[in-house]
């Protein structure tokens, strides 16, 4: 399959197109006008049976069609048969958690109230299209699809008081990471009322963040349209893209002379790289037990960031992550080429719609960093940065690791920080429901941060590991990168980065002042 996935990707890149000509034969067209060199005529000769049943599948039926088709439909029976590198390393790290749910990712949606059969019914589509939740995994990294009517979805009878202590006690239930399935497909009928709860907890192998607002929407859009009394709702899987296509497209781009480099560049970086030493409680191990806390940026403060955005063409992600930086640098006694690791969406356009653990992990090191120079140039080099690992995505975490000369295990000592910047999507609320809120109680690195910008607000979650840090040390440090947020504007944001103050002028007044007064009563 590799082969001729690659073969297809490659002939795309060199603007060759084929497509499925009327007879059942391949026509093909070249925009440099050229016959088709020999060695690709006899690619095309022995895969042509299988080249017949992906273009088929494709509909691929003219050579406008061709050039516009950017992605692949793959033939189940062309699929590669082991998870991919994001779910690989998704479940080594799982099988590491000492929590053993610290990859349960909860859904619990509330109804005010559901037809039962219509919800269950939605939820049976639901499973059908998305094949990705019927996986289970077998040996050697192989994976399995169950057959849609193998996946029970329970019914459960609760008392309203129960429920909050039973979503949390589904969201800390193991998954069986061999063999077992990978999510929870249950409705909670609330005892004495028309309230209905659907419990969709699912492990993170299986979607990640971007996906849970498809999850919610494409349900919705099911349930809908059964309570609109089309009944004749159907699914047919081979007329969607799906994350399998996805990870067989990720497979040929890992292949390519630019990808192998940037491993190689990325692998290094990570190799010369330092950890950062942040005060800790104790030598206690990292047992993945977190705590979290919120905080929203005033308006004034995300208007003032978006006009440094826009006046100097670099983005608001590159503004976070240079100020968290140098907060991280400052806490460190100014230690720098350490590894901050940043999530990107990995998502190409063809998939927006599909679910799927998408998002790949990496670490931004910004070799340039230096305090004396202005914090605008400092942003820029980071923005840099940040487009070169946008440009490779499809690496991750899992696949450096593999390349590393230095030992593996250190991996998980140098990404101690993650941080995450979502944009929610809208979901669809023509339905009265609510997403009941469950307290996360892992970590998986040492510190995440996840930022969200929606409806004019930019939103923080702090979480981190609680047998490792202090509270209040860790409320200092989102304190100092709050001040030091409120101090950037357009006009110094070309001064040196070391003269921004972390200190807020009412903390400053208690620490220089306050704290010094030389007066005293005897």
């Amino acid at each position: 399959m590799t082969d001729i996935l690659s073969l297809l990707y490659h002939l795309k890149s060199e603007k060759i197109y084929i497509w499925l000509k009327t007879n059942k034969d391949i026509a093909f067209s070249h925009e440099t006008g050229s016959s088709l060199p020999e060695h690709i005529k006899a690619d095309l000769k022995q895969c042509k049976s299988q080249l017949l049943e992906i273009l088929s599948l494709n509909e691929i039926s003219s050579e406008e069609i061709a050039k516009n088709t950017t992605i692949f439909k793959v033939p189940d029976i062309l699929k590669l048969p082991f998870i991919s590198p994001v779910q690989k390393g998704i479940y080594l790290q799982g099988k590491l958690d000492a929590q053993h749910y610290t990859y349960n990712i909860p859904l619990f949606i509330r109804f005010d109230s559901a037809d039962i059969s219509y919800l269950k019914t939605a939820l049976k589509l639901f499973i059908t299209k998305h094949s990705i939740f019927r996986l289970v995994i077998e040996e050697d990294f192989r994976y399995n699809l169950l057959e849609e009517a193998s996946f029970p979805i329970l019914e459960t009878e609760i008392h309203r008081d129960d429920l909050e202590s039973l979503c949390a006690a589904r969201y800390r239930e193991p998954f069986i990471l061999d063999g077992g399935r990978l999510f929870q497909a249950e409705i909670l009928k609330i005892n004495n009322s028309n309230e209905v709860v659907l419990n969709l907890t699912h492990h993170h192998i299986l979607a990640d963040a971007y996906s849970l607002e498809l999850i919610i929407s494409e349900i919705l859009k099911f349930y809908s349209q059964l309570c609109m009394k089309n009944l004749d709702v159907n699914v047919n899987c081979s007329d969607y893209l799906s994350y399998f296509d996805f990870s067989a497209y990720q497979s040929y781009m890992l292949s390519t002379s630019s990808y192998k480099y940037a491993v190689d560049d990325l692998a290094n970086k990570l190799n010369q790289a330092e950890k950062l030493s942040l005060k800790k409680k104790s030598n206690l191990s990292f047992d993945n037990q977190g705590d979290s806390f919120n905080f929203i940026l005033s308006t004034s403060i995300y208007h003032r960031l978006n006009q440094v955005s826009l006046e100097y063409k670099v983005s608001l992600y590159s503004i976070l992550l240079t100020s968290l930086y140098y907060v991280l640098s400052t806490y460190g006694r100014g230690q720098v080429n350490f590894p901050m690791g940043i999530t990107l969406s990995n998502r190409p356009f063809e998939f927006k719609e599909v679910i799927g653990p998408f998002i790949s992990t990496l670490p931004l090191i910004p070799k340039s960093f230096d305090s004396k120079k202005s914090f605008l140039s400092n942003i820029q080099h980071i923005n840099q940065e940040i487009i070169y690992l946008n440009e490779h995505q499809h690496i991750n975490l899992n696949i450096l690791g593999q390349n590393l000369t230095r030992n593996t295990c250190d991996l998980l000592d140098l990404m101690q920080i993650m941080f995450t910047f979502h944009n929610p999507i809208n979901s669809n609320k023509e339905i009265n429901y609510d997403i009941i809120d469950v307290e996360e109680e892992a970590e998986q690195f040492g510190i995440s941060i996840t930022a969200k910008e929606l409806d004019g607000v930019l939103s923080f979650n702090i979480n981190y590991a609680k047998n490792l840090y202090e509270s209040n040390y860790i409320k200092s440090i989102f304190d100092s990168f709050q001040t030091l947020l409120s101090k950037i504007d357009k006009e110094n944001i070309v001064r040196p980065l070391s003269q921004f103050s972390l200190l807020s002028s009412e903390k400053f007044q208690e620490v220089v002042h306050t704290w010094n007064q030389g007066v005293a009563s005897y």
